[in-house]
């Protein structure tokens, strides 16, 4: 492990505080954004009215002027970054499995905030954006796990070696991109655990060869006494329970020979 390595010993409860201090910090200068704004707008109309005392005293030369519009462009980038944090909550929302209706919701609340964001990057195109818009939240979240649970319901029955590969490629494709959808990773759990055809011949194959092996010395006076006995037979580095019958039927870990 490499010694620059930083650990975060904090408590979920601590990290829920620290992250709801921050949200305050973040909505408090978002209120003296807005606070300043109002300040602006009572300059520019007293200034249009011609209050010329109070302009020279908003606006004494053109130095000012710059500096009060660099205060103002800080206080807007961080509106646009509260804008962007609010933004990806509801982006993370909707990539879970939720009920359409909250989904159409949220959706309804993100198209609002983005247009507003949009709004105020147009104005002041010297603030920076880093807000990607993954889409409409109907392309991710609960949708598409429901989508992926009906395609894999279609294949499962007759799953092959391919089939399995290609759905838990694109099922894991899926999870990196939209990290841990509520349902995701009990659906790639299912089809990691669940056997193959190609599978489900290899178990029968060597079930059999384990009733071979096992049939080949029968103890008759035992079968005859017992009606049956069960032996462990290892095949290369598998070790298989028989139960041989006095009928002559044998099964292997619950799979009959195939004669």
């Amino acid at each position: 492990m490499s010694e620059f390595t930083e650990f975060d010993f904090r408590t979920p409860e601590q990290k829920i505080a620290a992250n709801k201090a921050k949200i305050q910090e973040l909505e408090n200068r978002k209120a003296a954004l807005l606070a300043k704004r109002d300040q602006m707008k009572v300059a520019a109309n007293r200034a249009r009215l011609g209050d010329a005392s109070f302009v020279h005293t908003m606006f004494a030369n053109e130095a000012d002027k710059e500096n009060v519009r660099r205060k103002e462009l800080q206080d807007i980038q961080e509106d646009v970054y509260l804008r962007e944090y609010e933004l990806k909550k509801i982006d993370e929302k909707l990539s879970q499995e939720l009920p359409q209706d909250e989904l159409e919701r949220l959706q309804d609340e993100k198209d609002y905030k983005l247009g507003a964001l949009k709004r105020v990057l147009a104005r002041n195109p010297e603030v920076e954006s880093h807000y990607y818009d993954r889409g409409q939240g109907s392309d991710k979240g609960g949708k598409n796990v429901a989508s992926f649970k009906q395609e894999w319901a279609m294949i499962k029955p007759s799953l092959t070696n391919d089939q399995k590969a290609a759905f838990l490629g694109k099922l894991k494709d899926y999870r990196a991109k939209y990290k841990n959808v509520e349902g995701l990773n009990d659906l790639i759990n299912e089809v990691e655990n669940t056997p193959t055809k190609e599978e489900k011949d290899d178990a029968r194959r060597n079930a059999n060869k384990a009733i071979d092996k096992a049939l080949e010395n029968v103890e008759y006076t035992s079968l005859q006494k017992n009606g049956s006995y069960t032996k462990s037979v290892k095949i290369g580095k598998e070790f298989y329970d028989v139960v041989v019958n006095s009928d002559g039927t044998a099964t292997c870990n619950g799979v009959k020979r195939e004669w």
